[in-house]
């Protein structure tokens, strides 16, 4: 994004939307999208070591950033125009 102050500021996209993925919009707009914070990095969990349910966190993190990544914010835009047609 480009920040633009003043009276006619505001925000632009830096990238043309088919460059974005709703992954890194979602990122800039929420920060962390971690499901759990254990897999947060630099997170300290007491019981990582023997944690059970870690592995599944973990892939399921995995699967949601690559179907985050897999759409662009032109695919989203694209849908909501034929929503409107």
């Amino acid at each position: 994004m480009k920040a633009t102050i003043g009276q006619q500021g505001g925000y632009a996209l830096a990238r043309p939307p088919r460059q974005i993925s709703i992954r890194e919009l979602l990122e800039a707009l929420e920060g962390n999208l971690t499901p759990v914070s254990c897999l947060t990095p630099g997170d300290v969990c007491e019981i990582a070591a023997n944690c059970q349910t870690q592995r599944v966190w973990r892939h399921i993190d995995d699967m949601i950033r690559q179907t985050l990544e897999s759409v662009s914010l032109q695919d989203v835009l694209s849908l909501s125009k034929k929503k409107r047609s």
